[in-house]
């Protein structure tokens, strides 16, 4: 809106009633003053309620209102854009509320509906007696700079993608060809380094031309005769491999002394060219390639022929190419691309022409293609083409033109200087800001001119105050922090201003570096300095040591006392940070615990001090102890006192050390011990790990029991001091109960390593203990536990598992040393509860095996049962073996188990008996330990007789192992007395384990059983079908039947009855059933009843 429009009765009216009076001081009075009306700032008053009295024409023309129809209305309800933080909303709003003023950025919306962001300073308007009378409202337009931010980000990103790119792009000086930069991809197809390539020509990986033959071929690109030159070539790799390239090199656009270089590998083209000089005809070598290939009539150019991946790439078949031209996938073909091909007809035939076209596919997608035509064999009324789909190649070179403006866009938007020298030291690129920094030298700040000689061009006209009288020594100095690019510079101008120069090495070599202004914060610093100092008197004063850090964690304020702290006073210094000053009392061994813990020491300090407040003690190597306390301070910084509390540390390491050690022995006890475990884990890194030997004097109540308790006494100081002789001096002995002592070993070394120290401990702890005249007999059991503090804080689990451990090793028969597993912790809790639950299992009789029948090959006739166990578990309802068995071997309860499941399947044999099923036959499994029982043939025959079984219908299955398992005589033996009593044996699980074929002809066995794992997807597996034939093939061979277990699908089956297994069995047919859906099951079957295979 023009200003002409504006009401005169604006801000100059407030100003003059005295509306304004109270807002902000006399300063802020004045700027309102004087940018209300003449300034591009967007300027409002608004009453308490936020409704607009008045905006100044700058507001208006940016929204688009009008005043009068503004005037009323809150800004919220017209004016505020989405996209602003809920949190900033709030905050505005609580503060208009309470009236107050605030100041922050907002995203606003024109009447168009265009969006803007504004800077923006809310201040609250009092009369004279100090009633809110409304508010002032001046917003800048920011909308530019966020914008620059964004353009900032986006160029970066766009940067990182052509450094990801897989195909070659270099960068080369374009006087000497020498390389600046090559991305990833470049890299690693030549295998050189960056930094070996910025020491390399182009030449030194072309194999076909030298430095001045391509220097000379660059000619027409350096003059300008031509944008861009292609051509083909051949480059070597670092290991001597040579591949050939199609080279795309071009002046950088906004640099003409670079070139740009992108590269493809043509390799697999080119060989197809030789191939094709070398065939008679259109081959099937050609139709297979991935690269497209077509032969062209010369007349019309349509197509004769195309090979597979010119078809498949453009959605045609080919008889549909073969109505077509090239004109109909390229239609955009220009009339000099089409000159070309006609004055190819008339060259001789071993020349050809290349020219970039959009193809267009069948389903109207586009790609970018470079094309290659010749002639065929020199037959001039045939051409063949070769396309490249250079689509990538083209998006690389748009997003490379599209980046570099971007980036040339976004630093001009910086406040600060901004600068970019390349790996020559040669300037490419710097904004307008840091001219304005270095207005002296801004003529020679031109493109392309060394970093030297700017400096020394300012060096003669007066750019730089503290180099006056000593310019030679001061370029020297400057050079030699430009080329190290270690930490930051703070230079001072002659015109009076510091500059803080940031600098940072690129990939490829060059530098980029900032050039901010720190003048005024360097003034404010000055000012903080001077009322420093009045502090400092009165904390000298004080009887304590005293310190303070700023936020950034370095020295601000500090007495005598603190420096005393140090055995060098004048290192500290202002400005020194905290670690530094940690470490450097560390390093100069004020400290007792001295520089050899630096680094645990530091970190653990760190660590602790992030939390805002810390109190901790440590002694001085004069023997004090202090104290000292850390608290955050309000800004952020630190603020501590240290005392001296050296008597009473005294008085208290006494009684802590009568609480912490065992009176018998002398050796830390429990609350020691846990106070040792402490001190670890503060010091602990992520590398650290301790070992946790569990010590139990095995026999020891014998001895108490035997010779007395004084006995007993002399033999727990005795191994006391046995264990303190063999453990090392890191390492940390601890008395916990009446005979179990704890070794804990600090570094705790290698698993063999502590395996070692425990069987040492063992040996020596087993030795004689001699007591009078009389010689007392122990020893001693060990389990071993490791513990990572940095990561298991839970030190007391660790020691359990070494307890656990050390119980095993008793279990195993004492006088030796078990480390800890973490099955061993699971399996003890989950066992003893289970172990617990089968027991009472068994006397409720809650077990019951489940029938699952078994089928001749074609389905039609069932030739078994298997009996698997289900447990019908109080709590946890039906459980599989899986769920419990593992806690039954572990109790001891397999024979139980089995003896059950012996017993109710002759019941069961007997039912189906009753039910009419002649001469029933159930398998049931027969684990190696129980076979190994000298009578378990005696207790199978008494079960069956008592059941009037026939030991022919019983089938024992076995597994493969129990055949390899010769810790007992009485396997063998059993195996074949219970085949002479007409038991009949099945090889369980057949071709998971370790059988050897030999077994198979060693034992009676009637059936072999494949497992599930090699029957589930053998329709679709040829490897399993291959190992099933193999398996039935040789049970054929050995006069054996083969039952598959696990049949699921008809696939399966029908893969199966193909190989020639003879019996199946699985969910397919039936499921696991208890007797009473078995016996319904047959019925059915009888019947006629049921509807599919899969029953249960």
């Amino acid at each position: 809106m023009p200003r002409a429009n504006a009401p005169r009765t604006g801000v100059d009216g407030a100003l003059a009633a005295g509306r304004i009076k109270n807002i902000g001081g006399d300063a802020f009075q004045a700027k309102l003053g004087a940018v209300a009306e003449h300034t591009t700032a967007y300027v409002t008053l608004t009453d308490p309620e936020r409704r607009i009295e008045w905006a100044n024409a700058a507001f208006c023309e940016k929204t688009g209102y009008r005043l009068e129809e503004i005037i009323g209305r809150r800004p919220s309800e017209f004016l505020r854009a989405e996209g602003n933080d809920p949190a900033a909303m709030r905050e505005l709003e609580r503060n208009e509320a309470a009236g107050e003023g605030i100041t922050c950025e907002m995203l606003n919306r024109t009447r168009t509906g265009e969006t803007f962001w504004i800077d923006l300073d809310v201040r609250p308007v009092h009369d004279d007696d100090g009633q809110l009378t409304g508010f002032v409202t001046i917003g800048i337009d920011i909308t530019e700079r966020k914008a620059a931010a964004e353009r900032l980000r986006e160029a970066s990103l766009m940067g990182q993608m052509l450094e990801e790119s897989l195909n070659e792009i270099h960068i080369l000086d374009a006087h000497t060809l020498k390389f600046l930069y090559a991305n990833r991809g470049a890299r690693e197809n030549l295998g050189y380094t960056l930094e070996e390539l910025r020491e390399m020509t182009a030449a030194d990986i072309n194999v076909a031309l030298d430095l001045e033959e391509l220097m000379e071929r660059n000619g027409p690109l350096l003059t300008g005769e031509k944008k861009f030159r292609r051509i083909e070539g051949r480059y070597r790799r670092k290991d001597g491999s040579i591949y050939d390239v199609d080279i795309h090199v071009q002046l950088a656009p906004d640099d003409p002394s670079r070139l740009v270089v992108f590269v493809l590998d043509i390799t697999e083209r080119k060989a197809v060219e030789e191939r094709l000089r070398e065939a008679s005809q259109f081959g099937a070598m050609l139709e297979e390639s991935v690269n497209e290939i077509y032969v062209l009539s010369a007349h019309d150019l349509s197509f004769i022929d195309a090979n597979r991946g010119a078809c498949s790439n453009l959605g045609y078949s080919l008889e549909e190419l073969k109505k077509m031209t090239i004109l109909d996938i390229s239609p955009d073909l220009s009339k000099e691309q089409r000159r070309k091909v006609r004055k190819l007809l008339e060259a001789a035939p071993s020349e050809r022409v290349c020219f970039e076209a959009r193809h267009f596919r069948k389903d109207g997608s586009t790609y970018d293609a470079e094309v290659y035509l010749q002639i065929v064999d020199g037959k001039a009324d045939r051409l063949i083409g070769f396309v490249l789909d250079i689509t990538e190649r083209k998006r690389a070179e748009k997003q490379a033109q599209a980046a570099r403006q971007s980036l040339v866009s976004a630093i001009e938007t910086l406040p600060d200087g901004f600068v970019l020298y390349d790996a020559d030291d040669r300037l490419v690129i710097c904004n307008e800001r840091y001219r304005e920094i270095y207005a002296k030298s801004a003529p020679a700040i031109v493109q392309g001119a060394r970093f030297e000689d700017i400096a020394r061009y300012g060096l003669e006209h007066g750019e730089y105050a503290d180099a006056e009288g000593r310019e030679e020594e001061w370029l020297e100095n400057r050079m030699a922090a430009h080329r190290s690019l270690e930490g930051g510079l703070d230079q001072q101008l002659a015109n009076g201003h510091w500059i803080r120069i940031v600098e940072r090495r690129t990939p490829d070599g060059g530098m980029v570096g900032l050039r901010i202004d720190i003048t005024d914060q360097l003034e404010s610093l000055a000012r903080a300095e001077r009322a420093e100092q009045r502090l400092v008197d009165a904390i000298n004063a004080l009887p304590a040591a005293f310190w303070l850090y700023d936020e950034d964690d370095r020295l601000v304020l500090f007495n005598d006392h603190y420096q005393n702290h140090f055995l060098e006073p004048s290192f500290l210094k202002k400005g020194i940070s905290y670690e530094s000053a940690l470490r450097g009392g560390l390093r100069q061994n004020r400290r007792i615990d001295g520089p050899e813990h630096e680094t645990q020491l530091v970190d653990a300090i760190l660590q602790a001090r992030a939390t805002g407040h810390t109190e901790r003690e440590y002694q001085l190597i004069d023997g004090r102890w202090i104290r000292s306390y850390n608290d955050r301070t309000s800004d952020g910084g630190y603020v501590g006192f240290g005392i001296d509390i050296t008597d009473a540390r005294e008085r208290q390491e006494k009684l802590e050390y009568t609480a912490r050690t065992d009176p018998l022995t002398g050796l830390a006890n429990r609350r020691g011990l846990a106070a040792h475990l402490e001190e670890i884990a503060q010091r602990a890194d992520a590398t650290t790990r301790i070992a946790f030997m569990h010590v139990d004097l095995d026999r020891f109540k014998s001895v108490n029991d035997a010779i007395g308790h004084d006995a007993g006494d002399h033999v727990l100081e005795y191994c006391a001091s046995v264990l303190r002789k063999a453990t090392r001096g890191d390492d940390m002995v601890a008395r916990v109960g009446g005979d179990e002592f704890v070794v804990v070993c600090a570094d705790s070394g290698s698993d063999e390593d502590i395996g070692r120290m425990a069987d040492r401990l063992v040996s020596r702890l087993a030795a004689p203990i001699p007591y009078g005249e009389k010689t007392c007999h122990t020893g001693a059991s060990i389990g071993v536990a490791f513990w990572r503090p940095a990561h298991e804080p839970d030190v007391q689990r660790r020691l359990t598992d070494a307890d656990i451990a050390l119980q095993q090793s008793k279990v195993e028969g004492r006088g030796r040393f078990h480390f800890f597993e973490d099955a061993m912790r699971s399996k003890a809790l989950l066992s003893a509860e289970l172990a617990q639950d089968i027991y009472d299992g068994l006397l409720r009789d809650e077990f019951e095996p489940f029938l699952q029948p078994q089928y001749d090959i074609d389905g039609s006739r069932i030739v078994g049962f298997e009996a698997l166990i289900r447990w019908h578990h109080p709590r946890r309802g039906l459980l599989a073996p899986a769920d419990f068995m593992f806690a039954a071997e572990e109790a001891n309860l397999m024979d139980a188990l089995d003896q059950r499941m012996l017993e109710k399947s002759c019941a069961l044999v007997a039912k189906l008996s009753a039910a009419g099923i002649p001469d029933p036959r159930i398998s049931i499994n027969m684990s190696g330990t129980r076979l190994g029982d000298p009578k378990i043939v005696e207790r199978i025959m008494a079960t069956t007789g008592h059941y009037a079984v026939k030991p022919r219908q019983l089938v024992l299955e076995i597994l493969e192992t129990t055949l390899l398992d010769d810790r007992s005589a009485f396997v063998d033996q059993n195996l074949r007395r219970l085949v002479d009593a007409g038991f009949a044996l099945e090889l369980d699980d057949f071709g998971t384990g370790h059988a050897a074929i030999a077994n198979l002809r060693r034992y009676p066995l009637e059936r072999i059983k494949i497992d599930r794992s090699l029957v589930a997807g053998i329709d679709r597996d040829v490897d399993l079908v291959m190992i099933t034939s193999a398996i039935t093939n040789l049970a054929r061979s050995l006069g054996l039947r083969v039952l598959a277990e696990g049949v699921e699908t008809e696939a399966e089956l029908e893969m199966l009855q193909q190989i020639g297994c003879t019996c199946v069995q699985g969910y397919l047919f039936s499921r696991p059933m208890p007797i009473g859906l078995v016996l319904k099951h047959l019925r059915q079957r009888e019947t006629g009843q049921t509807g599919s295979r899969a029953t249960g």
